[in-house]
């Protein structure tokens, strides 16, 4: 797959990164068959505690609603 975004400007070294993914087929979601679907990463700064959030959201392009949704989120913590 390939990834295309912007990288972080300077003014804003610790900002939300959102690369948009490419497009995709899954090979079954419910009725429909190798149905299309666009994905995007959500990557979010690493707080004072230590803890960074990644999404990845997945938008639907010929199954009905085309509305994207969170298709999981994973809570990265580092340790000591």
């Amino acid at each position: 797959m390939t990834e295309i975004g912007t990288p972080l400007s300077s003014s804003d070294p610790g900002g939300l990164l959102r690369p948009q993914g490419a497009q995709f087929f899954a090979p079954n979601w419910g009725r429909a068959k190798n149905a299309p679907f666009r994905y995007r990463l959500t990557i979010g700064p690493v707080q004072a505690d230590g803890k960074q959030t990644v999404q990845l959201h997945r938008t639907p392009q010929a199954v009905l609603p085309k509305r994207e949704f969170v298709a999981f989120e994973h809570v990265y913590v580092k340790r000591p």
